[in-house]
């Protein structure tokens, strides 16, 4: 199984996956939302959920 998270955006609540390669790039790491194309730094979203061990 893929190793990824589940992410939802600050800025539209949209809930979306990404893999653990992202996640590993760290907090500062810039997502982009596929439904409002904004991007904001990892840190700034809310983690969902994660088939891997998330550090907080």
């Amino acid at each position: 199984m893929a190793q990824e998270f589940y992410i939802k955006c600050p800025f539209c609540s949209h809930v979306y996956n990404a893999g653990k390669m992202i996640y590993d790039r760290g907090e500062d790491f810039m997502q982009f939302c596929p439904m409002c194309m904004k991007k904001y730094p990892r840190k700034e979203g809310e983690i969902v959920s994660a088939n891997f061990p998330v550090v907080k």
